[in-house]
């Protein structure tokens, strides 16, 4: 079988990313992953010290002046696109997953790997529960997102409700893929019994009833 060389396109890397390309690049022999970041999370939550299994490439950008933001990071964002453009070529990938496509290098290298006949793959949370544009943006996106839907080889909603959202601008549900998200559960199965007592201490808690935690 011959080699995939998969570029997964993302913002940055949260734990839960990290986990999921930790499990493509171990279990899937044939698959030779790259995570490509476009922009370094600027909270400060995640550190971008990225296990070397993912071959992490990180082409961030400062963020022009905020009086100066809005057309230039239009332009800096194009020319990202033309970086990553050049660097897929450089590394003979083979198919692309691509996280959105909400800006301008994104909708770049959408289009470029269309017209070159590259699998593309869009990967997206949007659902049709927050389909509420009106006026000029929806107008826009009612314009826009048929077009990057055909552009891309298939769809990789989250759930149904991204499903249907997807279903709703053209795509055709034989080219969508469902791809939750899954977390490293043993960050939670091992916490051991001192943690668990000083958070109990910490948040007031009392001990023995259940609770349900979610982000």
């Amino acid at each position: 079988m011959d080699m995939i060389n998969l570029a997964i396109i993302c913002n940055s890397l949260p734990p839960y990313r990290v986990h999921l390309h930790l499990r493509i690049a171990r279990e899937l022999p044939e698959v030779k992953l790259w995570t490509v970041c476009t922009h370094e999370d600027s909270s400060g939550r995640w550190q971008h010290n990225p296990p070397p299994e993912i071959k992490a490439v990180s082409f961030h950008q400062r963020k022009p002046p905020a009086n100066a933001r809005r057309l230039n990071s239009v332009l800096s964002e194009w020319r990202k696109g033309g970086q990553i453009i050049r660097w897929l070529k450089q590394h003979a990938i083979s198919a692309v997953i691509i996280g959105g496509y909400n800006d301008a290098g994104r909708l770049r290298v959408i289009n470029w790997c269309y017209r070159y006949s590259l699998p593309c793959f869009l990967v997206a949370d949007s659902n049709i529960l927050g389909d509420t544009p009106t006026g000029l943006k929806a107008a826009v996106k009612s314009w826009l997102l048929p077009m990057v839907i055909k552009s891309c080889t298939g769809i990789m909603p989250c759930g149904l409700l991204g499903k249907a959202f997807y279903e709703k601008y053209g795509a055709d549900p034989a080219h969508i893929f469902l791809s939750p998200y899954e977390p490293d559960y043993e960050l939670i199965h091992n916490v051991p019994e001192e943690v668990l007592k000083q958070t109990r201490e910490r948040y007031h808690l009392t001990p023995g009833r259940k609770r349900f935690i979610y982000s």
